[in-house]
């Protein structure tokens, strides 16, 4: 990294995108590993000189590889659209341009309007609106979905195994090969205009509790209020009658648990849906089906589905009705050897998830795109993340469609041990001294004060922010900006600068520096 530094701060024209191909497509990849993010020159030269001096920045992604890790692909449900998803990969990568033109030709005949159109209409247009219309957002994150699994598929080694979250489950049937593009396209449409067609008024809800607390809450509601989905161990969505869903998740709120009104028009996973049942079901009927090519793990029943359970009409009516069981289908898929799970949507949904689902473990979970980032950048830091835990990463299929040419680099500096001859007998050795190391990192601070500066260190470096007193103790982690994914790269830095396993929601359910500082404490005091 040092004398890397060196050769850009010497000359002021080499690229960094000439750099790094030199080094992705020309160096050996060991196993300890580092990537400098993409960003503009000056960042790239201060994220390196950071690297060679072994302080910690946002710019850089490190890792040690063991082996490439097996993957597992994640497609993303309903709720995470939003305008302009894909219009930056769209414009850079032509893999998935070509990808996003077919799905959305192969729709043409069945939507009332063109999908692009809606796709990649301005933000507050009236275009951009009708996305959050079910019978255009289904379409539309299977569209995008299905040409991130393209762009991902192109840039890494198949994955080990896939699963969808509710609309998402088609997207990973069709990635498999279950279903051809025209026959998923059908299903898609029909299964986005029925749910619309249905009642609306309704609501959902997400709590913070457990399958049995929530089902024991339901009691005396009859058919009122529904489980719509378990995400995982304190993670439950309900789903009916607005006022019944009300109270119930008022039930949560008075034991001090946190709950969320989902952004929905219906309340989907639910008896709401019941009417459109029978045309699902006869929709599904007329479709070809194929064994999978990639395993499936179902979002309906938690575990691997094969072509005799997926070819079956009404196991697509009960994935659209039943619980969306995804806390099950992560465990199984990590029975199934998943060490890394790339999430293929248009935001950090199910990857702060993971590792909820997963306790005791530390598994890898990567978005393939995040809210209100550069699509090409976002998708360049997943393919960072997951190089430098291993994974093969076609780094020449990445670079092929950009315009960076090889550029004369330094090599890496290997340290050289002298194996010298034997001392013949009456002549003593010279002793050679052991190089000099470093101090020992320094422990964790244990007062609320010091903690609660390392916090907003960390905070404002990942927001991008130049000093960490434009952070306040009681600053909203949500309301300064935070999304999924830079409240997890905070959390994972936490963890090491003071070597406690924090948990992955660590800034949702504490959402403030003082409130992480705090917890931070008492872990330290209890360890």
């Amino acid at each position: 990294a040092g004398r890397l530094h060196a050769r850009l701060v010497a000359d002021p024209g080499l690229s960094g995108h000439d750099v790094g191909r030199t080094l992705a497509l020309g160096r050996t990849a060991f196993r300890h590993r580092a990537v400098v993010l993409p960003g503009d020159r000056a960042g790239q030269v201060a994220a390196l000189a950071s690297l060679a001096s072994g302080s910690r920045t946002a710019g850089v992604v490190r890792g040690a590889a063991a082996g490439a890790p097996s993957t597992a692909f994640l497609f993303t449900g309903q709720g995470s659209q939003r305008p302009r998803m894909g219009a930056g990969l769209y414009e850079s990568r032509p893999v998935f341009a070509k990808a996003l033109d077919e799905v959305c030709e192969a729709f043409e005949p069945l939507l009332s309007r063109p999908l692009k159109g809606l796709l990649f209409a301005d933000e507050g247009s009236a275009e951009a609106a009708l996305l959050e219309r079910t019978e255009y957002a289904q379409p539309a994150l299977f569209a995008v979905e299905t040409a991130l699994f393209r762009l991902l598929e192109q840039s890494l080694p198949a994955p080990g195994q896939v699963a969808g979250h509710s609309i998402g489950g088609l997207a990973a049937v069709h990635a498999a090969g279950v279903l051809s593009l025209e026959d998923a396209c059908v299903l898609v449409a029909a299964r986005g205009r029925l749910m619309q067609r249905m009642p609306d008024g309704g609501a959902m809800v997400a709590c913070e509790a457990s399958e049995e607390e929530v089902r024991e809450a339901l009691a005396g509601y009859a058919d009122r209020v529904n489980v719509a989905a378990v995400n995982g161990p304190r993670s439950t969505v309900v789903s009916g009658d607005a006022d019944a869903v009300a109270e119930v998740a008022g039930v949560f709120r008075a034991r001090g648990r946190r709950t969320r009104a989902l952004r929905v028009s219906h309340a989907f996973h639910s008896r709401h849906m019941d009417g459109a049942l029978d045309e699902v079901r006869a929709v599904a009927a007329g479709l070809r089906f194929h064994e999978p090519l990639i395993p499936v793990v179902s979002d309906l029943t938690g575990r691997r589905a094969g072509l005799d359970e997926l070819r079956e009409p009404d196991y697509w009516a009960r994935q659209l009705r039943s619980p969306v069981r995804f806390g099950d289908a992560v465990a199984a898929l990590a029975e199934g050897g998943a060490e890394a799970f790339v999430e293929v949507g248009p935001d950090a949904v199910l990857t702060p998830l993971v590792a909820a689902c997963l306790p005791g473990a530390a598994p890898l979970a990567v978005p393939s795109q995040v809210r209100d980032r550069p699509g090409e950048e976002t998708f360049a830091v997943a393919l960072s993340t997951l190089h430098a835990a291993g994974a093969g990463v076609r780094w020449e299929s990445w670079y092929a469609e950009t315009s960076a040419a090889p550029a004369e680099l330094p090599t890496y500096p290997f340290e050289h041990t002298h194996h010298w001859w034997p001392v013949p007998a009456g002549r003593a050795p010279e002793v050679r001294h052991a190089p000099e190391t470093g101090p020992a990192p320094a422990p964790a601070p244990q007062d609320g004060g010091s903690l609660l500066d390392l916090v907003r260190l960390h905070a404002a470096d990942v927001l991008g922010h130049a000093s960490p007193e434009s952070i306040a103790a009681e600053d909203n982690f949500l309301d300064i900006g935070f999304s999924s994914f830079t409240a997890l790269e905070v959390r994972n830095r936490l963890c090491e600068a003071t070597g406690l396993v924090l948990p992955p929601v660590l800034l949702f359910e504490h959402p403030t520096p003082s409130a992480v500082a705090g917890f931070i404490r008492d872990e330290l005091a209890a360890a």
